[in-house]
């Protein structure tokens, strides 16, 4: 059984190989990257993606709003 986060660590490793290549980017860009390279895997979709890019972000973040 894998990891509750396996997903995060995915979309994790996606996102720093994407910037690797393009520093700067937008949410919808890089979600469809992530989307495109994960098509085979059915509990990573462009929801959970964007979910997880907000949820590293907040991480990130020590002033966010919530």
């Amino acid at each position: 059984m894998k990891s509750p986060n396996y997903a995060e660590d995915i979309v994790f490793d996606l996102i720093k190989e994407y910037l690797k290549k393009k520093p700067f980017f937008s949410i919808e860009d890089i979600v469809l990257f992530i989307s495109n390279r994960v098509k085979l895997n059915p509990n990573i979709n462009k929801n959970s993606i964007e979910k997880i890019i907000k949820k590293l972000i907040k991480k990130k973040n020590p002033y966010s709003w919530d």
